[in-house]
């Protein structure tokens, strides 16, 4: 059978086991020191576990969004092109449809548009 018994207090158990010994006084405040490390090193293991658990929701979203986030840098990073004369014309057929506006010389627009952005050739 393996004996599962902590380091720490394995040791301050053989500290405390040594019969009479010139430092016996010492070896008992380091046993004692051992066991109070022990606890506290328990108590710290104990609070990240809740903590763990308690946070697994908020890691997950934040993993998430860093995901999010690399995706989108990724995007960023494709080049930009222009809007086809059909997407413009797309465009157009909405807001006249929607706002009843007319649309007069579209694509020159939408083109003076992606130019001001980056986007297409410097025409």
């Amino acid at each position: 059978m393996v004996n599962e018994q902590p380091e720490a207090l394995r040791l301050a158990d053989e500290l405390e086991s040594e019969g009479d010994s010139w430092f016996r006084e010492r070896d008992e405040e380091a046993a004692a020191e051992l066991r109070r490390l022990h606890a506290e090193n328990e108590d710290y293991g104990a609070t990240c576990d809740y903590l763990t658990r308690e946070n697994a929701e908020q890691i997950g979203e934040i993993v998430a969004l860093k995901e999010q986030r690399d995706e989108l840098l990724e995007a960023l990073k494709q080049p930009r092109q222009p809007l086809t004369d059909e997407q413009i014309a797309d465009i157009e057929d909405m807001f006249s449809n929607e706002f009843g506006l007319e649309a007069k010389h579209a694509v020159d627009f939408a083109r003076a548009i992606e130019r001001a952005h980056g986007i297409g050739g410097k025409e």
